[in-house]
């Protein structure tokens, strides 16, 4: 038989708004991003979007990853 506790464990706090940010700016820049041509961004801003949407999935993709092992 094991003798398993989870003290050394740390509890962490905020990690919904973490997820809530990062759906909200995933939502924003995806936005941006897809309407970006027929608001008139140019291709720069557009790459960033895209770039900062790509951030945000990796992200919460970690947030995930990390709260299922736990």
């Amino acid at each position: 038989m094991s003798n398993h506790n989870d003290s050394g464990q740390v509890q962490r706090r905020g990690g919904g708004a973490v997820a809530a940010l990062l759906w909200l700016v995933l939502l924003v820049s995806g936005a941006a991003n897809a309407a970006g041509t027929a608001v008139g961004l140019d291709y720069p801003a557009r790459m960033i979007a895209g770039g900062v949407a790509m951030a945000c999935i990796a992200g919460l993709v970690t947030y995930y990853v990390r709260r299922k092992a736990n």
